[in-house]
């Protein structure tokens, strides 16, 4: 994997960023009559455009929402990897993210592009790239909306089989640096979530996941091992006991010695 595809943001360019967020909280609805006709002027291939824009997610969702169609067309458009260069690319990505956490709503539209997006974004060689799809496909089950009325498995399970194939790439890296370990780790968050979407209709998966995660508890690097242990568990509780019953059984068989040995209580899963 490629760790350093994009530049990272220097320190001016965070404070624009806090000056930014600071001006549209303080100024409210009141600040879309100053952004937004800046906005329009900017080019789809300027990464900062979807910068602002997540910005205006976060801070202004209500006021927001009359522009959300146009918003989300433009993400889409800037997170195609054929056309967009990396910077680019992961910033549209936290936008597609952002819009699913303020807007859940977008699911019911644009859920398959999204998803489509994401899943494509999972087997960039760029290391940022990669997580940032996981950690928007997380987003993207966990968006919650009283207004929603379908069960939250219905903005899954239509492209279950090719979230978990995408998923399969990113999960099965085992170089051990630390951009790789954090692909993995936000894969493994990103499975738990699409099963604990899913529920029962994760079970034809089970079989292809279960294996790894039952091996990465076992790797000494301590971020991975953990995170195979969260999400094997609420995968094993998605798909019902019954057929993770052999399996846990096998996780205890590894955790119940340590815990009765003496000083568990230090006990590190890297010694």
């Amino acid at each position: 994997l490629v760790q350093d595809g994009m530049e990272d943001e220097n320190d001016e360019a965070l404070f624009a960023e806090e000056l930014m967020e600071s001006f549209l909280q303080n100024l409210a609805s009141c600040a879309l009559t100053v952004a937004m006709p800046m906005v329009q002027q900017m080019s789809n291939s300027d990464w900062r455009l979807a910068r602002i824009l997540e910005l205006l997610c976060i801070t202004l969702p209500a006021s927001l929402a009359p522009h959300i169609p146009d918003i989300v067309k433009a993400a889409v458009s800037m997170s195609d990897a054929s056309s967009s260069n990396p910077r680019v690319h992961y910033q549209s990505l936290r936008l597609l993210g952002a819009l699913c956490e303020t807007h859940p709503s977008v699911r019911k539209v644009y859920g398959q592009v999204i998803l489509q997006r994401m899943a494509a974004s999972l087997g960039s060689p760029v290391s940022k790239i990669s997580s940032m799809a996981s950690l928007g496909i997380v987003a993207f089950t966990r968006g919650k909306s009283e207004e929603d009325s379908l069960d939250e498995n219905q903005f899954v399970v239509p492209y279950l089989s090719d979230l978990m194939q995408a998923l399969m790439k990113p999960l099965s890296l085992d170089q051990t640096d630390s951009g790789t370990v954090t692909v993995r780790v936000r894969a493994m968050n990103a499975v738990a979530c699409v099963a604990e979407a899913s529920k029962e209709e994760f079970t034809p998966f089970y079989s292809h996941i279960m294996p790894g995660l039952l091996a990465s508890v076992q790797l000494p690097q301590v971020d991975i091992a953990e995170a195979a242990l969260q999400s094997l568990t609420i995968v094993g509780q998605a798909v019902g006991k019954d057929i993770f019953q052999a399996d846990a059984k096998q996780v205890l068989s590894w955790i119940v010695p340590v815990l009765s040995t003496p000083n568990s209580s230090s006990f590190s899963m890297d010694e």
